[in-house]
């Protein structure tokens, strides 16, 4: 991808497309391979496999079946992958979904990535990688509680 449109491209923040594209794509790739397993992975596990039955848990449903899962995949991983700085630098957007990006959870992983496989190392970095830590505590605490609210019911 980088190496087709990049020849129509040219630079972008000083730098050749695939220099600029591969970070992000290394990134997204993270958060939609992490995605898919903590959606599809624990509903195959839990409504077709029977892992969870078999260690004496009560299946109860927060998606109403396998399908659902094309909505959040739809809706929040899609435009997260365009609205995050993977494939176009987020200078590029105005100032509103410049500053609305940050609250997708790819955007400060794609930043951290880019400057860390191009060697740059400023004080931006830690405000990413606080943004990181905090978005992970949350969804983890999300997830935690309602994965036990689901085994105890």
């Amino acid at each position: 991808m980088g190496l087709g449109l990049g020849a129509y491209v040219g630079l972008v923040d000083g730098q050749k497309y695939i220099e600029f594209i591969a970070p992000g794509i290394i990134a997204s790739y993270a958060m939609s391979s992490a995605s898919f397993e903590c959606t599809y992975g624990s509903f195959v596990r839990m409504e077709y496999q029977k892992t969870y039955d078999a260690i004496i848990a009560t299946p109860l449903n927060i998606v109403p079946s396998i399908y659902s899962f094309n909505y959040y995949f739809t809706l929040f991983i899609t435009p997260m992958f365009f609205f995050s700085g993977v494939f176009f630098p987020l200078s590029s957007f105005p100032e509103i979904v410049q500053t609305l990006s940050w609250i997708a959870p790819l955007t400060p992983v794609v930043h951290l990535t880019r400057a860390l496989i191009n060697g740059e190392f400023h004080t931006d970095l830690l405000w990413a990688l606080a943004l990181i830590i905090g978005l992970t505590a949350l969804f983890f605490s999300i997830s935690l509680v309602t994965m036990r609210r689901r085994l105890t019911v």
